[in-house]
């Protein structure tokens, strides 16, 4: 049972390092899934800002700041387009993104899409854009993040809240080896003003049964062996992650059975 007064840190539990060909095995079906959500962001991304609008010579930018001016190190207006016409290209931040096999999958299948890997220590993975350092139990990690690539839901700057933040977050087998609850419960806390207003989450594992049974001996002997490195690892139930969206101010959308008993599961914002 978790202690709910323990404060966690990057000392607190073990990281699980990935290892190397590991993802190749799920890369397509995962990339399937993601496919109508991905195909969404690329259609519903906002233009980018024209300069000549009749709000003001430099449009919701009445002082031509421009984005670093307004406070991004990611200049919007300069990246190449989309595909799908003048439209700012999404972003993506993947979690826990390991070795970044799938992250350089998916910068393959979609390259009209800025990829954004991390890592809970500092290192280097196949990425579009540098990926960042993220432990997702520490608050001054996602502060950094949001302070490069802006927020998108919650902003009261109207020009951040449209071309800030991320479109979507993938997160692939991180919730088993990872303290629960505070592990989700801090990815929906973040991911509030880190995304979009039409932003999504989808995750990616093994997880128990609903009824809080084991699908198979080798799930069970999966679980007992996370728990013997920390006891608030193992494998979780998927109304149990729903119940903490739920309290962030999220929504299970989809659950979709994937190969070797998997689940992928997706989640968008209340409204």
């Amino acid at each position: 049972m978790t202690d709910p007064t323990r404060s966690y840190n990057n000392t607190d539990y073990p990281s699980i390092p990935s290892v190397a060909g590991s993802a190749k095995k799920n890369t397509q079906p995962i990339i399937d899934a993601l496919r109508p959500y991905i195909e969404r962001s690329l259609t519903s991304t906002v233009p980018v800002p024209d300069e000549r609008a009749a709000t003001g010579p430099h449009g919701s930018d009445p002082q031509g700041l421009g984005p670093q001016g307004l406070g991004f190190k990611e200049d919007w207006t300069t990246r190449p387009e989309t595909g799908h016409g003048n439209k700012i290209r999404p972003k993506i931040l993947e979690l826990a993104s390991g070795t970044g096999e799938h992250l350089a999958s998916y910068a393959t299948e979609w390259d009209g899409v800025d990829w954004v890997g991390s890592e809970r220590e500092r290192s280097e993975t196949n990425n579009i854009l540098p990926p960042v350092q993220l432990d997702v139990l520490n608050d001054a990690d996602w502060e950094g993040v949001r302070g490069r690539y802006g927020r998108g839901w919650g902003s009261e700057d109207t020009q951040e809240a449209e071309h800030g933040g991320f479109d979507g977050m993938i997160i692939n087998n991180l919730l088993h080896c990872a303290p629960f609850p505070v592990t989700p419960s801090s990815i929906f806390r973040h991911a509030t003003t880190l995304l979009k207003p039409a932003g999504w989450i989808s995750f990616y594992g093994a997880f128990r049964g609903d009824d809080g049974g084991f699908e198979s001996e080798g799930d069970r002997k999966f679980h007992e062996r996370f728990i013997s490195l920390d006891p608030t690892f193992g494998l979780r139930t998927i109304p149990s992650i729903q119940r903490i969206a739920e309290e962030n101010g999220w929504r299970m959308v989809e659950r979709k059975g994937m190969m070797s008993g998997n689940w992928m599961v997706f989640f968008e914002r209340s409204i």
